[in-house]
């Protein structure tokens, strides 16, 4: 009887059945996973396989004195060194892949590899790069104008590897690997020589996209009393006079970090807002890029006719100049021909609660009309005032809004530092 019964769970749907394709499917290799993933894997595995084994040879190079080499070895591995960004699992490496192939404009390794081996070794280039270690996420990004970028690289890899490092950004380097695990890869090259003023801002501009950079990196002595440090910052410092943000200037005849060697001759020096101005201008994409907020706002209502050759075809759109942004923001080395057909200019309008507030900060009872308002509003009131009222009625305002916020147990003010303090028992 117990046979019968043994025999009879067997011969059930979901006991034996099931356990024979579980057995069968595992000694097929993994049948969940499909083809692409594993060719993915597979050239994952080898292009990290690859960067360990150049990076022995790299060291080699460099602790025997043999720079020039080294530059020349690296440039003729550049597309190798491409290919393990390509495939690298880490999300600060895809973000970095997704960035190359925005400003190359190709997912070609063997393209992208062109085009940086040539601004490495020429010197009528400019270009921005990064040095990155595939063994952590820190980028320090840099600039280099008028020479090959291989002699920066090379001045990067001598400070890496002195006894006595200059800076705080090269101890850091040399303690994660030391100089052959970094790696400089151009970021964004141009077909000439572009100003120095531009090329620094486009710098900064990169430096402030990366969240976590050499650029910005500080050593831990700078720290070594962070109470007292913030609390000689709790409310002793002026707060900043407003200042007008000045306008980025533009070299209208010169070509810009990702231009294609081409002038426009029709003015010297200009700000790109005012060239918006023009009803027609002929401006590149990194250049349009540069537009102030301000000005997108005021003009997004306005036709425009854009006009780009892409390929071997000249494109064509007619529609407002918000519209026209995304689409110039999508192409890269490209320049644009602009028409405005219908030029209107949005004003910006206050809303009736700013009015209100600003009425308020102009009456005769400000401190018996602060005590109906509630904490936000009275926030809003002092940075209201900082914006409408000269520096003596500010003062006046801060007093009486400072006041109310005690009067209800608030001792946080809007210009202050806020702390926390965390007691050193707690977990």
């Amino acid at each position: 009887s117990v046979s019968r019964e043994a025999s009879a769970v067997m011969e059930r749907p979901g006991h034996g059945g099931d356990v024979t394709s579980k057995t069968t499917a595992a000694q097929r290799g993994g049948s969940r996973q499909t083809k692409r993933s594993r060719w993915w894997k597979h050239e994952r595995d080898k292009a990290v396989a690859w960067e360990r084994s150049f990076r022995a040879s790299r060291q080699a190079l460099l602790l025997g004195g043999f720079q020039s080499l080294h530059s020349q070895w690296y440039c003729d591995h550049l597309e190798d060194v491409i290919h393990r960004i390509k495939f690298g699992g880490e999300r600060w490496i895809k973000r970095m892949w997704h960035r190359l192939t925005g400003q190359y404009s190709t997912s070609r390794v063997s393209t992208m590899a062109r085009a940086m081996r040539r601004v490495m070794t020429e010197s009528d280039s400019s270009g921005l790069y990064q040095l990155v270690s595939f063994d952590m996420s820190r980028i320090y990004t840099g600039l280099c104008n008028e020479r090959p970028m291989c002699e920066r690289f090379v001045e990067h890899l001598t400070a890496i590897n002195a006894s006595v490092q200059p800076d705080d950004k090269y101890r850091g380097m040399k303690r994660c690997g030391g100089a052959s695990s970094w790696y400089m890869i151009p970021m964004a090259v141009a077909g000439g020589v572009v100003p120095g003023a531009e090329l620094r801002r486009l710098e900064a501009v990169m430096i402030r996209s990366e969240s976590n950079s050499w650029n910005n990196f500080q050593s831990k002595k700078q720290f070594k009393n962070p109470q007292k440090s913030l609390s000689l910052e709790r409310g002793r410092r002026r707060p900043k006079p407003k200042q007008m943000p000045e306008p980025m200037h533009l070299q209208a005849k010169v070509v810009t970090i990702a231009g294609n060697g081409k002038r426009v001759d029709e003015r010297d020096e200009c700000s790109l807002d005012d060239l918006v101005k023009e009803d027609r201008i002929v401006v590149h994409s990194s250049k349009l890029r540069q537009l102030t907020k301000t000005v997108r706002l005021l003009l997004r209502k306005s036709v425009v006719r854009l006009e780009v050759v892409k390929g071997r075809k000249l494109v064509t759109h007619t529609g407002t100049f918000k519209a026209t942004l995304k689409i110039t923001d999508r192409l890269f080395d490209s320049w644009f021909y602009l028409r405005f057909v219908h030029r209107k200019v949005t004003k910006p309008v206050r809303s009736e609660r700013y009015q209100a507030l600003v009425k308020n900060l102009r009456s005769d009872r400000l401190k018996e009309e602060l005590k109906l308002f509630r904490v936000d509003a009275l926030y809003s009131i002092w940075w209201i005032s900082r914006r409408e009222n000269s520096e003596e009625q500010h003062e006046k305002v801060k007093a009486a809004v400072k006041k109310e916020l005690r009067g209800r147990g608030i001792r946080a003010i809007p210009e202050l530092r806020l702390v926390l303090k965390v007691p050193p028992e707690a977990r």
